[in-house]
């Protein structure tokens, strides 16, 4: 492999044989830029003799929180940059160095991970919107709109090849982050390949029928984002997944358990005579004119595979009794308990807990009445102790580009002219250097020297060689 240092020096000494005066004042870096462009213009020339084959040419740019345009980090729920009402300002370009990424792995921006306020969704969450300001959903998405965001990078400039062949392909990997009290990661899935769209192909594509726009995929635009990058060239990655599970187990909340204001929320099966109304603060089940069982039910929003605790305060009043049941189905209760049911009998002035486990199915806790006379019964403070809410889940992403770069020592902050090897193959070694003395050293070649310590005119110089 061939350094840059060595083709640069080697076409100077090329020029002037060997030799250098005072007054041969052509810089390494002129040449060096030479060399960079006459780089590009080879490998133009060379596409359909598969120049693009050769690996040497490519060069890795990892797209990291350090040239990521937005650098607001995500720890948990909370939003670092304590964004308030309409403060935009708060986007800068500053290299980002805590949990969970340091340089290399980086989160996404959304209300899923962000402070809420007014306007907070409407900014986070604007990936998700139609142009109508409609939450949109496709089947990548499911179950959260606020699942949908996307992360831009400052690169430097590609080169300019048809069809983007400058840039071989985005690689992204991304591992499950859970942060608490300590920050843990899950294990690496199998890294994803975004395709590269033109702005037209990413806007038009939810329009046509025959394209599918629910992947994620990569355009490459020119940016300005604030006073330190204006005029940039910038990757933007969309349709990213802000967290694998977008509903994690939390406490449980009864719909209306404490029957405040009124019973809304509650549904009842067999009340013929009985009766249900509000009463004091509690919902009371009257038996009206004599025998019967009516049902009490609500709906739980349940997870699957969680394990619950509910308990509620029951006063019934007469000899009956009750029962507690968990079901899937409060029309088929026989048939679709979770668990079994207790029967009470007699006055009572109580609190009963029932524990379960939710399956995939819907939830209801029931409560049922036997009822033999002009009696009645009253609930209340139905709750949930359980479970522990637990931290979200968020993906912690990272991403290479594999490009060809017009300027190939942007690649990396560590690139050395003299030790890192330049991408071009051995084989257009040559031409390189012939393209770059024929067409750029021929006029410096040409110029007459005139050697300050020589005592010789100049102007005389210039006369005899035919000059003005």
């Amino acid at each position: 492999m061939i350094t840059l240092n060595e083709i640069a020096y080697n076409i100077k000494n090329l020029a002037y044989g060997g030799k250098s005066n005072s007054e041969a004042n052509l810089t390494i870096s002129q040449i060096k830029h030479w060399v960079h462009y006459h780089r590009a213009k080879l490998i133009a020339d060379n596409l359909d003799k598969g120049i693009l084959s050769n690996h040497i040419i490519w060069q890795n740019y990892e797209l990291n929180a350090g040239n990521m345009l937005d650098s607001i980090i995500m720890q948990g729920n909370d939003d670092p940059s304590a964004f308030a009402g309409s403060d935009l300002n708060r986007w800068t370009n500053i290299p980002k160095d805590a949990t969970p990424q340091a340089l290399d792995r980086w989160t996404l921006d959304s209300t899923l991970t962000s402070k809420n306020d007014a306007l907070t969704p409407y900014l986070k969450d604007s990936h998700s919107l139609s142009q109508y300001g409609n939450y949109k959903k496709t089947s990548q998405f499911k179950n959260d709109y606020r699942n949908i965001s996307q992360a831009g990078f400052t690169i430097p400039e590609p080169l300019m090849l048809k069809d983007y062949k400058s840039i071989k392909n985005i690689e992204l990997d991304r591992i499950v982050w859970k942060n608490g009290a300590d920050d843990t990661f899950g294990r690496s899935f199998e890294p994803i390949l975004l395709p590269i769209k033109t702005l037209d192909e990413g806007m038009y594509s939810k329009h046509n029928r025959f394209t599918s726009d629910n992947k994620p995929y990569a355009t490459l635009e020119r940016v300005d984002f604030n006073d330190d990058i204006h005029n940039s060239t910038a990757l933007i990655l969309k349709g990213l997944q802000v967290a694998p599970i977008v509903k994690l187990p939390t406490a449980l909340v009864v719909p209306n358990g404490t029957f405040d204001t009124d019973i809304n929320g509650w549904y009842f099966n067999n009340l013929n005579t009985a009766t249900a109304s509000l009463s004091s603060g509690t919902l009371r089940l009257d038996s009206g004119s004599g025998s019967g069982i009516p049902e009490a039910y609500t709906k739980l929003n349940t997870i699957n595979g969680t394990s619950y605790t509910i308990s509620l305060d029951i006063n019934l009043q007469g000899n009956q009794w009750y029962q507690i049941w968990v079901v899937t189905d409060p029309q088929d209760i026989w048939n679709t308990n979770i668990i079994p049911q207790t029967t009470i009998n007699g006055i009572s002035n109580t609190t009963e807990t029932v524990t379960f486990t939710a399956g995939p199915d819907d939830v209801y806790i029931l409560i049922r009445i036997g009822f033999t006379a002009i009696e009645y019964l009253t609930i209340d403070n139905v709750i949930s102790t359980g479970p522990t809410p637990q931290q979200p889940i968020f993906w912690s992403y990272k991403a290479n580009a594999r490009m060809i770069l017009a300027d190939p020592t942007k690649a990396n902050p560590s690139w050395d002219d003299s030790k890192t090897p330049y991408p071009i193959p051995m084989e257009y070694v040559s031409d390189l250097t012939q393209r770059v003395m024929s067409q750029e050293m021929g006029v410096v070649i040409k110029t007459p020297v005139d050697d300050i310590e020589d005592n010789l005119d100049t102007t005389k110089m210039m006369r005899e060689k035919g000059g003005a």
